[in-house]
């Protein structure tokens, strides 16, 4: 988890998610990157709201990914 409530302004804002394959073999995985509205209760992150969701697989096939997403404060 990764708070970014500071680097949030009043307006738009830009979120860019960019990945890229390095060619180095890894086991089979996947990543999830989110953006959501929530808060922390005794050590677990309650999320109230999703904005946003990224999920990419390490068997996906394209070479690279690009996905963008404005946050409105």
């Amino acid at each position: 988890v990764y708070d970014i409530s500071s680097s949030v302004k009043s307006g738009d804002n830009t979120v860019v998610f960019i990945a890229k394959k390095s060619g180095v073999k890894v086991p089979r995985g996947s990543m999830k990157i989110a953006i959501a509205k929530g808060y922390e209760s005794k050590g677990t992150y309650i999320i109230k709201n999703l904005l946003w969701e990224i999920k990419r697989n390490s068997s996906d096939k394209k070479s690279s990914y690009y996905s963008k997403y404005t946050l409105k404060k």
